[in-house]
Order: structure tokens, then sequence, then C-alpha cells
């Protein structure tokens, strides 16, 4: 009689398990519900321990690196960022090219008046409008 109890008892040991899963759970979910989890883990959790088990160039082996660069590039538009930070250099540059190039022909001006032995006052305009400071060629 014993052998026909066994398979008896280890089926009822399996629906009562089955049962006592499924009370759990719910038991559990309904806990979750009610507890605000965060602040326990928070509170009650050394979260720098379980950081220092992470193997980070694992997580790292699966991410796209150069399609999150590109991403990034995208997001923040870097060649317009180039442009706008390079345009005040461009401008200075070339604002500094023609004041010399001013210079230069001013210069030219004076030697071209001494060879011709002129002696009276030059009067020149810049090409923004501006009129320079009379010199005479000396």
């Amino acid at each position: 009689m014993q052998r026909h109890t066994e398979p008896t008892a280890r089926a009822v040991l399996s629906t009562v398990d089955e049962q006592l899963t499924g009370v759990l759970q719910w038991v559990a979910s309904a806990a979750f519900d009610r507890l605000d989890l965060p602040v326990l883990v928070r509170d009650h959790v050394d979260l720098d321990a379980v950081v220092e088990t992470v193997d980070i160039d694992a997580i790292l082996a699966r991410i796209d690196l150069l399609g999150l660069a590109t991403y990034i590039i995208n997001g923040i538009d870097l060649p317009v960022i180039i442009r706008e930070s390079t345009g005040g250099v461009t401008t200075e540059v070339l604002r500094g090219a023609r004041q010399h190039s001013y210079e230069a022909d001013q210069t030219v001006a004076r030697v071209i008046d001494r060879m011709l032995l002129r002696h009276r006052v030059r009067e020149t305009q810049s090409v923004n409008g501006a009129m320079p400071a009379l010199e005479s060629p000396v």
C-alpha cells in the first residue's frame, strides 16, 4: 500500500507547492504595491558595494560607441558650433589683414609721392568709406 500512496503524496505536495507559490506571488505583488521600493533599497542596500561588482568593460563591449558618438554629434550640431566659434576668429583675421593691406597701400602711396616729388597732402578713402588721418608725404 505504501507504493500507491507515494505517487499520490508527491502529486499532493506538487499541487500544494503550486498553490503556495501562487499565494506568495500574490502577497509579494500586493506588498510591493504598498511599499516604496526605491526608498527601501536606498535605505537598506549598499549601492556602492553593488556597483563595485559590475563589470564596466562588459557593459562597454555591448555599447555601440561609434553610433553613440554620431548620435551625440548630430544632437549638438557640432559643425554649426565649430563654424560659430571660428567665425569670430576669421572676422578678426580678416579685419587685421584689411588693416595691414590699407597700411601697406598708404606706405606705397607715400613712397611714390616721394619719388615723384609730390609735396601736397593726398586724400584717400578706405573701402568702408572712412577717411584716414591726413599725412604729408615729407
